[in-house]
């Protein structure tokens, strides 16, 4: 066992939910789970969950982006597998083993492609070790600026090499590139949540998820939109052809998401369910 997964192992326990929770410095973090959709000729089901960090401070929410912009650069590698231990450990404790885990990775965290190599390895023999198959594991990254190229394709092959397949998240912002998206042949693209938001009132920027759309269709990439606030969004995103959804209108994270039809009902009548157009007399 390595000194970081020794450390890691030492800041988690049990808490009174029966679910772990995690420790630093300050703060107490817990796992929440938000469902994908899958849509499959007009048709919902849950794919998989996104792991999500929720923090808390002195027993009061904080949010996960000033959680992490309080973590100094030399913690990031060790906050980044806390993490990921925290949400396998409560992954399987949920018993959805024929779902898929979304798991978000810090690209900065793997600057050192040597120490990156031996907890990849260390976190494929741990999931084993819970009853969880790496090929059940969706490593999402982020495209950065702020690591080479090289170095990252690096960490996705020793993260492909493992079984887990890769996806490339918020597509669309400010770094996207698709030169390095070719170059990293992920399985999934989710579609950056702020793309979607602003294009419902910017008909221009509607056109280009379109065309993103479109593209990542060229490309055979099956993609995920993200940020899907109401029935309106379902429906735009579906009619582009997208194979997987996620937002606050399917479901919100939680620490115990439901495995039942309830929410795949709503999501099955937003797609069959559209306003009657008005008709234009001349």
């Amino acid at each position: 066992m390595s000194e970081t997964t020794e450390l890691i192992a030492d800041q988690l326990s049990l808490g009174n939910s029966g679910y772990w929770v995690g420790c630093f410095k300050d703060y107490k973090l817990e796992s929440h789970f938000q469902p994908i959709a899958r849509f499959d000729n007009g048709k919902a089901a849950v794919e998989g969950y996104e792991a999500l960090i929720r923090p808390f401070k002195n027993n009061t929410p904080v949010s996960p982006f000033a959680f992490f912009n309080d973590v100094t650069d030399g913690d990031r590698f060790f906050v980044d597998w806390l993490c990921r231990a925290l949400h396998l450990r409560n992954f399987a404790k949920l018993n959805r083993l024929d779902k898929k885990l979304y798991l978000n990775l810090d690209p900065a965290a793997y600057a050192n492609p040597e120490q990156s190599r031996s907890q990849i390895s260390i976190m494929k023999e741990r999931a084993e070790k819970i009853g969880l198959n790496p090929e059940m594991l969706v490593c999402e990254i982020v495209e950065s600026t702020s690591l080479k190229d090289q170095t990252l394709y690096t960490v996705i092959d020793e993260f492909r090499a493992i079984g887990s397949r890769i996806a490339i998240d918020d597509f669309g912002a400010e770094s996207s590139n698709f030169d390095r998206l070719l170059r990293m042949q992920p399985h999934i693209v989710k579609i950056d949540r702020s793309l979607l938001a602003r294009s419902r009132h910017a008909p221009q920027l509607r056109s280009l998820y379109a065309n993103i759309a479109a593209l990542l269709h060229d490309l055979g990439i099956p993609f995920a939109s993200e940020g899907i606030e109401d029935a309106d969004d379902l429906r735009f995103i579906h009619d582009l052809g997208a194979t997987y959804g996620q937002g606050f209108f399917l479901a919100r994270p939680t620490t115990t998401p439901a495995d039942d039809p309830t929410y795949l009902n709503v999501w099955q009548e937003a797609l069959i369910s559209r306003p009657e157009e008005t008709a234009i007399s001349a």
